[in-house]
This record gives structure tokens, C-alpha cells and sequence, in this order.
């Protein structure tokens, strides 16, 4: 499970927009979850992942 775990979070915002910041991924609920990042709390749903709009990548690894 992701929940509590240093994240690398990558967004692909379209048009060849891509974020990346780091986060944790805050709360769980049924459609979507919230990542605290450096910039604030986001959230996404599921189906951002499962389009791969939203990517997860170790953020322990430097």
C-alpha cells in the first residue's frame, strides 16, 4: 500500500505539461485520493491512474 510512503508524483497535465513534485499520499476514499505535496494538497482520482494521467514513482531512491 502507498498510503504514508514518500512518493515521487508525476502528472501528465496534456499538451506536453508534465509536474513532478513529492508527496505522500494524504487520505483514501472511494473515487479519489489527496497527495500532500510540496506545493499544497491535490487530488485524483483512480481512473487518472489507470490512464496513466498520474504516475507513483519510489521517492527514496536519490
Amino acid at each position: 500500500m502507498l498510503s504514508g510512503r514518500e512518493l515521487i508524483v508525476v502528472v501528465n497535465r496534456g499538451r506536453n505539461k508534465v509536474e513532478k513534485f513529492r508527496g505522500k499520499i494524504r487520505d483514501m476514499y472511494d473515487a479519489v485520493f489527496t497527495v500532500e505535496g510540496e506545493g499544497g494538497v491535490s487530488c485524483f482520482s483512480y481512473s487518472d491512474v489507470l490512464t496513466k494521467n498520474v504516475k507513483f514513482l519510489d521517492g527514496t531512491v536519490r
